[in-house]
């Protein structure tokens, strides 16, 4: 490449990270002889390691040694990363929180619910940073791959349906028990199903353990990545699983109950939502606020039916 270089910044987390692909393929073409460089924390490297776009991915300690961009699209907005872009010539900055935010964030407190509304998080960030946008796209090496086909392989040729039950806040969890009768469920329909977790999260499966064995995530985002890229369905909580699996091109059912979808929703035509719609949500903007409502009716009182309904349209014979 013989024309600018650019770092794009978006550290954590996954969900985010893959929100911040649109930038990349924006930046690309509106430079279309630049030397695009995407920095972000060790654990999400995978997801731009194929990244056709990417001359380079790297940690903030990584980019310090790297030569100076002429350009910094700066998608997270820390004291780190303000840091690193004041010494570009040029930057673009996304800023996703507001001064009373960040007071919130010093004192440890969760951020405020933003209002439901058309703008999506993805089309935000590319309107602050002046590209155009496009749908999140990841991209799975041939190794990564192979491996995820010999973990798959092990059991009976069915359509596959993927859970991903976990949440970095247990707010959005829709539960271990209602994934549990999902499985059951699809199980007696000859459904394969697997359960895509961290191997710390295993004991907190409970009996969904047995009726959706876990896979994958042990070998890293990007074997993650190519297992998705296999299902015929992904069922996820409003978790950056979703977003993965949108981004690799699987029919994705998100589960929403205190977040917005209107924000948050992976994108895609691949995509469909279930959700209650109550009048109390959304009521957290990324989860960490506790329901203040006597209970969590949001996601408990979610049928199994509803879910059901939504992956069924993605398997008509199921």
């Amino acid at each position: 490449m013989t024309g600018p270089i650019i770092d794009v910044i978006r550290l954590s987390s996954l969900g985010d990270v893959v929100l911040s692909e649109p930038v990349v393929s924006g930046l690309r073409a509106a430079f279309p002889d630049a030397c695009l460089r995407f920095i972000t924390r060790k654990p999400y490297h995978d997801l731009f390691l194929a990244h056709p776009e990417i001359e380079r991915v790297g940690t903030l300690k990584d980019a310090r040694r790297w030569p100076r961009a002429d350009l910094v699209v700066d998608l997270h907005d820390r004291w780190q990363t303000r840091l690193y872009r004041w010494l570009s010539p040029a930057s673009r900055v996304y800023r996703g929180r507001g001064v009373v935010d960040r007071v919130r964030s010093v004192l440890r407190l969760p951020r405020r619910a933003r209002p439901a509304g058309p703008e999506h998080e993805a089309h935000a960030r590319a309107y602050a940073v002046g590209v155009t946008l496009s749908e999140p796209r990841l991209y799975v090496t041939d190794a990564w791959q192979q491996i995820a086909d010999e973990e798959l392989h092990k059991g009976p040729p069915l359509p596959l349906v993927v859970l991903a039950p976990r949440s970095a806040h247990a707010t959005k969890m829709w539960g271990a028990l209602h994934f549990g009768a999902l499985a059951d469920t699809l199980r007696h329909s000859g459904v394969a199903v697997r359960s895509l977790v961290a191997p710390e999260e295993v004991l907190d499966l409970g009996r969904l353990a047995e009726l959706a064995p876990p896979i994958g995530l042990g070998q890293g985002i990007g074997v993650g990545a190519a297992i998705l890229r296999r299902a015929a369905v992904v069922v996820s909580n409003d978790t950056g699983w979703g977003h993965v699996a949108a981004a690799v091109g699987a029919p994705v059912v998100s589960i929403f109950g205190p977040t917005s979808p209107e924000r948050w929703a992976p994108i895609g035509p691949k995509c469909r939502v279930a959700s209650l719609s109550l009048p109390c949500s959304p009521c957290s903007d990324h989860g960490q606020r506790a329901c203040r409502m006597p209970r969590r009716a949001c996601l408990d009182d979610l049928p199994v039916d509803q879910v059901l309904a939504a992956v069924r349209a993605w398997l008509p014979g199921c």
